[in-house]
């Protein structure tokens, strides 16, 4: 049991500095981790503005939850889209979230230049908004495949600047 602990704390730790370097190398939005005995979201990202002299913030952010993994992220069989559970805590606190983005990230260790994103309210629709059943502790989110921040991070930035 404790090596498996031990590789969840990899995944979650690799996963956090993936993002954080991936979205902060963009040089448009900047990725604030939250303390480790925080609850809720993973970190949160602001949208910023360069000046000739300084970055400036913009005021626009979201609420990060990362999922990670250390094996390839690979699409359903079925449909061109990524498959990721999501815990019913982070629903309902995403959903009261409601003048802020949330947005999921799925990273995968073996793929260190890359990551999978979707607003979570969107990823959800109708059933967001609704009571969501209470019964099931895990939910799955399907993230579209072209929704990979290598080849789409302006979908990304559109998530927070939409707010």
């Amino acid at each position: 049991m404790e090596n498996a602990f031990s590789n969840a704390k990899y995944i979650s730790r690799v996963t956090t500095d993936i993002v954080r370097s991936i979205v902060n190398r963009t040089g448009r939005a900047i990725f604030r981790e939250m303390s480790d005995d925080d609850i809720g979201t993973d970190g949160q990202v602001e949208l910023i503005k360069l000046t000739s002299k300084k970055q400036m913030p913009t005021g626009r952010t979201a609420f990060v939850q990362l999922k990670g993994t250390g094996s390839p992220i690979k699409t359903l069989r079925s449909r061109p889209e990524i498959s990721v559970e999501v815990n019913h805590t982070t629903l309902e606190y995403a959903r009261d979230k409601n003048t802020v983005p949330v947005i999921l990230i799925y990273s995968s260790t073996t793929d260190r230049d890359n990551f999978y994103f979707c607003d979570l309210r969107k990823a959800f629709g109708e059933n967001f908004e609704t009571e969501l059943d209470r019964t099931i502790t895990k939910h799955t989110a399907h993230i579209p495949k072209e929704n990979n921040f290598l080849e789409n991070s302006e979908e990304f930035f559109k998530i927070i600047n939409n707010m």
